[in-house]
């Protein structure tokens, strides 16, 4: 609520000291830069605004056409498998999605020159600098 208020009224003024100076520019005589002055910041103001149009009129298009999911999932399968093939191990899923620091480790089997497996292990706190666990 406070951060609404604030942005209020430093959007006032902002908006104040915008159109003093406009009062301002406006009281000088118009010569040739200030017609290519407005010429420029007017062209530029009206290709942002047809292409602001033409992107919340995609977007509304995207969001007619596709099915938009109104409830979460029931629940989402933990994978099996990294994008290298190797083997997901953990103890309780549930536990892990939820908690705040993970562990993992890379563990061989065997001679093989990639790690075949991940093991996930939940801990309360990172380790200090400097200490590797």
């Amino acid at each position: 609520m406070g951060r609404t208020i604030l942005h209020t009224i430093l959007a006032i003024l902002l908006w104040s000291v915008f159109g003093y100076y406009w009062y301002i520019v406006v009281q000088r005589p118009v010569s040739d830069h200030t017609r290519v002055a407005l010429v420029a910041v007017g062209s530029i103001v009206a290709v942002l605004t047809l292409f602001s149009s033409w992107w919340v009129y995609h977007n509304l298009r995207i969001a007619r056409q596709s099915e938009r999911r109104l409830r979460r999932r029931e629940q989402v399968m933990a994978p099996e498998r990294d994008f290298l093939g190797r083997t997901f191990v953990a103890t309780n899923v549930d536990e892990l999605r939820h908690a705040s620091y993970v562990e993992v480790h890379l563990v061989r089997m065997g001679d093989a020159e990639m790690p075949d497996h991940k093991i996930f292990r939940i801990i309360d706190t990172l380790p200090e600098a400097g200490n590797n666990v």
